[in-house]
């Protein structure tokens, strides 16, 4: 009995544990088409102010970050700091060249996905995330969302 009271156990936390990570995937979903329409009706200056000072721009360790396809950030929800850094060079804890995979992703499919091992904005420590990013319409921008585990 206690074995079965285990495994029940076992299947109800992996249980949760997918349906959080789905969650905060379709949140973050919900912040990049927002924040991808911010950009078409604000214009570039005029939403990258607005996220840089986080607000619904960051949600928990969730965040968003502006982009021009060389790799500049000209806006991040969770750093303002990092505007106009050039990131094209970054690698994450692996070595994973992710802006140049993602800017790749973006020309060839309008979109990317990438696993990446990065800096949590709320621990602080390297954890696994993924990052979401869409082309901005009508701009050579993009926009990407930080999605960690």
């Amino acid at each position: 009995m206690k074995t079965l009271l285990k495994l029940a156990l076992v299947v109800w936390i992996n249980s949760y544990v997918v349906m959080a990570s789905a969650a905060t995937m379709a949140e973050g979903e919900r912040m990049l088409k927002a924040a991808i329409a911010t950009v078409v009706a604000k214009g570039p200056v005029a939403a990258g102010q607005e996220f840089n000072t986080g607000g619904k721009w960051r949600v928990g360790s969730t965040y968003i970050v502006l982009n021009d396809f060389n790799g500049t950030v000209l806006a991040h929800s969770a750093n303002a700091k990092m505007t106009g850094k050039v990131m094209l060079e970054a690698k994450d804890a692996v070595g994973k060249l992710f802006v140049q995979q993602c800017v790749h992703n973006i020309k060839t499919r309008g979109e990317s996905l990438i696993d990446v091992k990065w800096g949590s904005p709320i621990t602080k420590r390297i954890a696994d995330a993924q990052m979401l990013s869409r082309r901005v319409p009508g701009h050579e921008l993009y926009i990407s969302v930080m999605i960690f585990q």
